[in-house]
């Protein structure tokens, strides 16, 4: 396991697409390097004595990890659908990929693919395919591949208690003074359905646009956690701020990956309270950029669970059933963008 004073090595295996390519995982190398990750390619080897198959070879068997720059090139020869002769190095070093891959059962623990820009997310090879990849050209990408590389994850595990906490059946009558919290305080359930949607919004490129986030409640709910998720060509994430129904709540914003289209919410209402039963309470606003380059005229909004999962919770932390339903923005084209707002801090 890598540690402070064994730092990781890495390798990064990738073509030679074009010069530009091949300066920008350069730089990719520098940056590793500068947050102290032992990063290897062939950009400063002129001829390996032992030759160019054996140095590849060597490479991959003493990285702890390599770094896969997936493009349409190194991708189609990878997949051995390249003219013959051409690109000697990226097949013999997908070959050995591949290979090691296959002796471990499929497991993949040191191979990750990574990419430039979005379009190349479609050229990760087969082989590659069921882990994570990183987008090495935005900042949070590029944080969340440092994290993998240096097993520093964003969280940290919270303690397990001694003792775990006993739950009643339900057909059991418990005495109030058991409960720890005043049985009356308890809002009457009704037979509604519990809906919680995106409500559709529309704007123009190169403008704000505020998004809401509605609850069809039983007056039971008493905290909520989700993910949206988004097309990040079209909308930069800005904020997100609580609703007029669940002003007396705490809001907690996950925007690591709001650059790769996902942002996370939790909302949690303060002990012995809950949201008023009724339909489209007003929970949270959130609040996006329309990219003035943005090609689309509708773009989705999902409900997801990363980084957070879904859910809604009563008093006693106990999950609740409900229908979440997705939305939209519709994008309308105007003739002159007047002002737009800075997103470039997003990316």
């Amino acid at each position: 396991m890598p540690t402070e004073q064994n730092p990781p090595k890495v390798f990064i295996s990738y073509s030679h697409d074009t010069r530009e390519h091949r300066l920008r995982v350069y730089d990719l190398l520098k940056k590793l390097r500068a947050d102290g990750v032992l990063c290897v390619t062939d950009h400063t080897m002129i001829s390996p004595p032992e030759g160019w198959r054996a140095w590849m070879q060597d490479q991959i068997k003493e990285a702890h990890f390599t770094l896969v720059v997936c493009t349409e090139t190194y991708c189609r020869r990878a997949e051995r659908k390249e003219k013959p002769g051409v690109g000697l190095g990226a097949t013999w070093e997908a070959a050995l990929i591949t290979d090691e891959i296959y002796r471990n059962t499929t497991r993949n623990e040191r191979f990750i693919p990574v990419v430039f820009d979005k379009e190349d997310v479609a050229h990760i090879p087969s082989q590659l395919g069921q882990v994570s990849y990183y987008r090495v050209d935005l900042d949070d990408g590029y944080e969340l591949l440092l994290r993998h590389l240096t097993n520093q994850p964003l969280f940290e595990e919270t303690p397990v208690a001694e003792k775990m906490r006993e739950l009643p059946p339900i057909n059991r009558k418990i005495e109030p003074a058991k409960l720890k919290y005043d049985s009356n305080s308890l809002p009457s359930p009704t037979n509604a359905t519990r809906v919680i949607r995106v409500v559709n919004a529309a704007s123009q490129r190169g403008h704000q646009v505020n998004v809401s986030i509605e609850l069809d409640a039983q007056g039971t709910e008493n905290g909520f956690g989700f993910s949206l998720a988004f097309d990040a060509a079209q909308l930069g994430f800005i904020n997100a701020m609580l609703g007029a129904d669940a002003i007396n709540a705490t809001l907690n914003i996950n925007k690591v990956q709001s650059s790769l289209g996902r942002v996370g919410l939790v909302v949690a209402f303060p002990t012995k309270q809950c949201v008023a039963s009724g339909n489209n309470k007003k929970l949270v606003t959130l609040i996006f950029g329309v990219l003035a380059s943005s090609t689309e005229n509708k773009t989705a909004l999902e409900f997801g669970d990363q980084p957070i999962n879904r859910e809604v919770v009563n008093l006693s932390a106990g999950d609740l059933p409900v229908t979440w339903t997705s939305g939209s923005v519709s994008i309308v084209s105007q003739q002159n963008v007047i002002s737009q707002p800075n997103l470039q801090s997003l990316y």
